[in-house]
C-alpha cells in the first residue's frame, strides 16, 4: 500500500499514513456511485484530531486563528460551534458583514456531513450532486472551504470550527493551520 509522510507544520515526528478511501466518504454522504476518481486534494482536516473539546478549547483555537490572520494582516471572522451551542465567535477589522453567515452555513455543512465544508463540495461537484438534489437549502449549507470538524480521539465529532473573510482555499487552509497548532501546542505541554 502507498503511503505517504506526514510533515506537518507542527508534526513533531513524522508518521506514516494511509490514502484515505474517498469512496468511504462519499458513502457516509449517502451518494451511490459506480467508480473511483482520484481525489483532487487531500483533506488534512480529517487528519487532526484534539485530545478534548469544551469551551475553554474553543477559545484558544479561536485565539490561535485571529492571532495568526492577525499577524497576516487579514480581515477573516471565525466561528467554533459545539454540536449543541455556539462557543467562540470574532470578527477582526475589516471583516465584512457577510462573513457571520458564511461562518454559520459552513458550520451547517461540518455538521451536517461530519466532514470539511471543503471535502463535502469537492465530492458534490465530482459526483454532479447539488444540496438541492438531497432537499437542502443553499442558505442554510456551504459547499467551500472554511469549515473543519472538530474530533476528539476516536474520531467522535464534537463541533466545528469556520472562518470566513479569505478564498475558500486559504480560509481552509487557516482552519487547518489552528488545528494544527493547537493539537502541537497541547502536545509540547504535555511532553514537558
Amino acid at each position: 500500500m502507498d503511503a505517504r509522510r506526514d510533515t506537518g507544520p507542527l508534526s513533531a515526528t513524522p508518521r506514516l499514513r494511509r490514502p484515505r478511501n474517498r469512496t468511504a466518504t462519499e458513502a457516509a454522504m449517502g451518494m451511490p456511485f459506480t467508480h473511483r476518481e482520484p481525489a483532487p486534494f487531500d483533506d488534512d482536516a480529517a487528519d487532526v484530531t484534539l485530545p478534548c473539546f469544551n469551551a475553554d478549547v474553543a477559545r484558544r483555537l479561536g485565539e490561535i486563528a485571529t492571532n495568526l490572520a492577525r499577524r497576516r494582516g487579514q480581515p477573516i471572522a471565525v466561528g467554533i460551534v459545539g454540536t449543541h451551542a455556539p462557543l467562540f465567535y470574532c470578527a477582526l477589522d475589516g471583516s465584512g458583514a457577510a462573513d457571520c453567515e458564511a461562518i454559520r452555513r459552513r458550520q451547517n455543512t461540518v455538521l451536517r456531513f461530519a466532514l470539511s465544508s471543503r471535502a463535502v463540495g469537492a465530492t458534490f461537484r465530482r459526483t454532479g450532486q447539488s444540496l438541492q438534489s438531497l432537499g437542502l437549502s443553499a442558505d442554510d449549507y456551504a459547499l467551500d472551504g472554511g469549515g473543519v470538524p472538530l474530533r476528539i480521539a476516536g474520531a467522535r465529532l464534537v463541533g466545528a470550527l469556520a472562518i470566513a473573510g479569505l478564498d475558500a482555499e486559504r480560509n481552509h487552509a487557516l482552519a487547518v493551520e489552528s488545528l494544527r497548532w493547537h493539537v502541537g501546542t497541547h502536545a509540547l505541554a504535555i511532553g514537558a
